[in-house]
C-alpha cells in the first residue's frame, strides 16, 4: 500500500505561495524560527511518503522481512511526528489525541503505535514493564498472528510470554488519518493569508510629493506585507538607486533626458503603490519603463552588461566583461558612444533614460 504524494505536493506549493506568505509570518515568531521547522517537517514527510512504495514486506529472508516492517513502521512514525509538530507550529488542536479507532486498543491509537513501533524494532531489547521490569522482544515473523508478529518476553521467573500482533492495513490507516491532516493546515494557512490581506487593505499607504521619501514608505509596506525580498522589494530598491544617482555631472542636454526619464518612473512608483495598497501583487504594466534595456533583443554582450548594471556590489570579473559588452554593442551601433564615459549606477540611469527616448519616438 501507498500513501497518495499529491497531497504533500499540494502542501508545499501553498507553504510557498503568496510570496512565501508562511515563511514570512514564521521564521521569526517571538525570536523562533518556525519556518526552519515547517521545512524539516515537509522534507522529512517527503522522505517517508516517497519511500514506502520501495518498503518491501515478503523478502524471502525472515531477517531482511523483519528490517523492512521496522522501516516501514520508522517511515509511519516520520508522518505521524512530522504532522503533530505542525499542528504544534499551527497552533491548531490535533483531533487523534485520544482516538481508538484504528487499533481498538485500551491505550490511545498514538499510545499505542509507540508500543509497536518499540516491541517491533527501534528498542526491542529494552522495553519497560510496570514496576521498573523490563521485557525484551523477539524478531517479527510473518507466521504466527496476524501479518507480523512478535514475542515479548519477561526478565522476571514465572512472567507468561506475550504475543504482539499487527495488520499491515492497520497501519497505513492509522498513518493515512494523519497525514491527510496537512489539509486543515493548507485551510488555516488560506483563511490567515486572506486575514492578512483584509488587514493591510484596510491601511492606507502614505504618499508623499519625493519619490525617495515615497520609495521608502513603500519599502516599509512591503516588508511589513510581504517580507523581504518578496513581492516589489527588488523593484523598489532599483527606483531608490535610479532616484539616488547625482545626475549634477552629466552635461545639460543630458540632465534632461534623465530628469524626464525620472518623471516617467513616478508611473512605476504609482503601480506599485497600488497593488501594495489592494495586496494584488502581479507583474508590473509599468516594468519595460524600470528596465527598458531588455527590448533591445536579447545577446551575450547586453547579458553581461545588466549583470553588472543590476548588480550595486558587482565584482571585478563582472565589471570587466560588462565593460567588453558594452563597447562591443557602442561598436554594433546599439549604444550612443557617449555611454562609454559612464559607469555603475550612471551608466545605468543613462542607458535606460537613452533608450526610453527611443522607445517614446519610435
Amino acid at each position: 500500500m501507498d500513501i497518495d504524494n499529491t497531497l504533500l505536493e499540494k502542501f508545499r506549493r501553498k507553504m510557498n505561495s503568496s510570496h512565501y506568505f508562511v515563511m514570512n509570518q514564521y521564521r521569526n515568531q517571538q525570536g523562533k524560527n518556525l519556518w526552519n521547522i515547517i521545512c524539516s517537517c515537509m522534507d522529512w514527510i517527503e522522505v517517508a511518503v516517497g519511500g514506502l512504495s520501495y518498503i518491501h514486506l515478503d523478502h524471502k529472508n525472515p531477517n531482511i522481512a523483519s528490517l523492512n516492517l521496522l522501516q516501514l513502521i520508522c517511515a509511519i512514525d516520520l508522518i505521524k511526528e512530522s504532522v503533530h509538530q505542525l499542528y504544534r507550529v499551527f497552533e491548531l488542536e490535533y483531533p487523534f489525541k485520544k482516538d481508538h479507532m484504528v487499533f481498538q486498543k485500551e491505550q490511545s491509537d498514538d499510545d499505542y503505535f509507540k508500543h509497536i513501533r518499540a516491541v517491533f524494532g527501534v528498542h526491542p531489547v529494552n522495553l519497560k514493564g510496570k514496576e521498573n521490569s523490563r521485557y525484551f522482544a523477539s524478531w517479527s515473523t510473518k507466521k504466527i498472528e496476524g501479518d507480523f508478529s512478535a514475542y515479548v518476553y519477561s526478565n522476571k521467573v514465572g512472567v507468561k510470554d506475550q504475543l504482539y500482533s499487527i495488520m499491515i492495513d492497520d497501519l497505513f490507516e492509522y498513518a493515512n488519518k494523519r497525514y491527510v491532516l496537512l489539509e486543515e493546515i493548507i485551510i488555516k494557512v488560506k483563511r490567515d493569508f486572506l486575514s492578512h490581506q483584509q488587514k493591510h487593505k484596510e491601511i492606507k499607504i502614505n504618499r508623499p510629493q519625493s519619490p525617495l521619501s515615497h520609495l521608502k514608505i513603500l519599502k516599509k509596506e512591503n516588508l511589513e506585507r510581504y517580507g523581504e525580498g518578496q513581492a516589489y522589494w527588488h523593484e523598489i530598491e532599483e527606483l531608490q538607486r535610479l532616484y539616488l544617482i547625482d545626475i549634477s555631472s552629466f552635461d545639460i542636454p543630458t540632465q534632461a533626458m534623465l530628469e524626464e526619464y525620472r518623471k516617467e518612473l513616478l508611473i512605476v512608483i504609482k503601480e506599485i503603490h497600488q497593488n501594495l495598497q489592494i495586496m494584488n501583487i502581479k507583474e508590473l504594466l509599468t516594468y519595460e519603463i524600470l528596465d527598458p534595456l531588455r527590448s533591445t533583443g536579447h545577446s551575450y554582450d547586453l547579458e553581461k552588461l545588466l549583470v553588472y548594471l543590476h548588480n550595486p556590489e558587482p565584482t571585478y570579473n563582472t565589471r570587466v566583461f560588462a565593460r567588453v559588452g558594452l563597447e562591443n554593442m557602442v561598436n554594433k551601433r546599439k549604444f550612443p558612444k557617449n555611454a562609454l564615459e559612464y559607469e555603475g549606477d550612471k551608466l545605468l540611469i543613462y542607458l535606460n533614460a537613452w533608450r526610453r527616448r527611443i522607445i517614446r519616438k519610435e
